[in-house]
């Protein structure tokens, strides 16, 4: 996928900021002949009868490494939890690409669009908590959106709202994009408050009619964090907080944009273009980048922390009720669910210009963001009852879903099933006809 930068400016490795996201809904959307309704779940957790084996540390490194080297990064982290256990950690390459510190199983980076999994989960505890519902339009909540009182809250969840992105949020460059780039690069050291950055879209013309498209916006889950505060009356800091990172004791994950970190998240490379020359964003103020994104991308982890996230979301109940972590993966054929992205056995297909192909068939939900020289994926496997996290310090050239692909391929290929036990690992867009689809991706040796 092509992001928007802007040429020559480090601070423009920030754009495209995407990351998939997770989120739990109780009512259907709006019919539509086209809207993304009766979503269907990622089996899962597990396959039964089947016993996972722990991950196969030497191949897992010898893709970790060849990562690293097909995408020109500095370095890179892989953190993978089998059946909610302790994760095995792995490392490759540099964390500083000035300094050439090695990179280390605790270091911190830029979740960029995972921060939208956060809020949504938080919006699907305050759903739990009945103080709120997700078909409530958002004007409810003092939002104040023009056709707010029709946008629901599960509409911002699901990118089914038709409002306009704030750039080149999808992956692709569109009117927007290159205007927005400027004014984030214009002065680095800018911090926009939420209000101010939705100022810039209020008037656009929307996409299409609520609940009738999927079309990915980090305007979207910004919005969706002026109802979570609106709600509870706490900024969003506290909120998440609050709601997800004590309860998870989740120690080492920030809300960037509205707290001071106690470490700098890792530095990295991009390119202006994909394959051109390297530029390293080490000495390069966030500022702008990071408050502009806010809810839909402004949170700070360790693959430790990202690991046990996407365990509690989207594996057990506990965070959320039974219903809310069974309605966690669920995904529709616009390729979203309630803050989710599903991933087919060829990648997300949400961000595609065209759209998620009918039928298509979803293998694993989770999320994928880049910007500020990094690229970060959290994926839930269900066939492999897995949870996984890959963080490179590169923008531009990493495309981090082969590997995912490939990490699956291990796991499967390491697990034993128990006679007469069948497997099943794949989801469809209810309505299509039942696909079983084989994973597209190999070890490496």
């Amino acid at each position: 996928m092509r992001r928007s930068v802007l040429s020559g400016a480090p601070m423009l490795a920030l754009m495209g900021v995407l990351l998939l996201a997770s989120c739990v809904s109780t009512a259907p959307p709006r019919s539509s002949s086209s809207a993304p309704t009766n979503p269907t779940p990622v089996d899962g957790p597990g396959v039964a009868g089947a016993a996972f084996a722990a991950l196969p540390v030497g191949p897992a490194q010898r893709l970790l490494n060849h990562l690293v080297l097909s995408s020109r990064a500095p370095g890179a982290i892989l953190a993978v939890s089998v059946a909610g256990g302790s994760p095995t950690v792995l490392t490759s390459g540099v964390a500083d690409p000035t300094m050439q510190r090695p990179m280390a199983a605790g270091d911190s980076f830029w979740l960029f669009s995972v921060t939208k999994t956060f809020v949504a989960a938080a919006l699907l505890k305050l759903v739990d908590e009945h103080r709120l519902n997700l078909d409530d339009p958002i004007n409810t909540f003092g939002v104040n959106w023009p056709n707010g009182q029709v946008i629901t809250v599960r509409e911002l969840l699901t990118h089914t709202s038709g409002i306009p992105p704030l750039g080149g949020d999808a992956g692709w460059t569109n009117r927007y994009s290159a205007w927005f780039d400027n004014l984030l690069a214009a002065d680095p050291s800018r911090s926009f408050t939420p209000d101010q950055i939705l100022a810039l879209v209020r008037n656009r013309p929307p996409l299409s009619t609520p609940g009738t498209r999927t079309t990915y916006s980090n305007t979207n889950t910004i919005l969706a964090g002026q109802v979570l505060t609106g709600v509870t009356g706490l900024t969003l800091t506290q909120a998440l907080h609050q709601l997800l990172l004590g309860p998870l004791d989740l120690n080492h994950t920030f809300f960037g944009a509205g707290e001071v970190l106690p470490v700098q998240p890792d530095p990295g490379v991009y390119a202006d273009v994909a394959g051109g020359s390297l530029l390293a964003t080490s000495g390069d103020d966030p500022t702008s980048v990071v408050t502009a994104l806010g809810a839909s991308g402004a949170m700070v982890s360790t693959a430790g922390d990202l690991v046990a996230w996407g365990n509690a979301l989207l594996r057990r109940p506990g965070l959320l009720s039974p219903a809310g972590t069974a309605l966690a993966g669920r995904v529709g054929p616009g390729g979203t669910g309630v803050g989710t992205i599903g991933l087919t056995p060829t990648g997300p297909c949400v961000f595609d210009l065209s759209g998620c192909p009918a039928g298509s068939v979803f293998t694993a939900v989770g999320g994928f963001g880049d910007g500020l020289g990094a690229a970060v994926a959290l994926v839930y496997d269900p066939a492999s009852d897995s949870t996984l996290a890959v963080f490179v310090n590169e923008y531009e050239d990493a495309d981090l879903y082969p590997t995912v692909l490939s990490i699956e391929a291990l796991l499967d290929s390491s697990r034993t099933t128990k006679p007469g036990s069948t497997q099943t690992s794949t989801t469809r867009a209810e309505g299509e006809p039942s696909t079983t689809t084989p994973r597209n991706g190999a070890a490496a040796s």
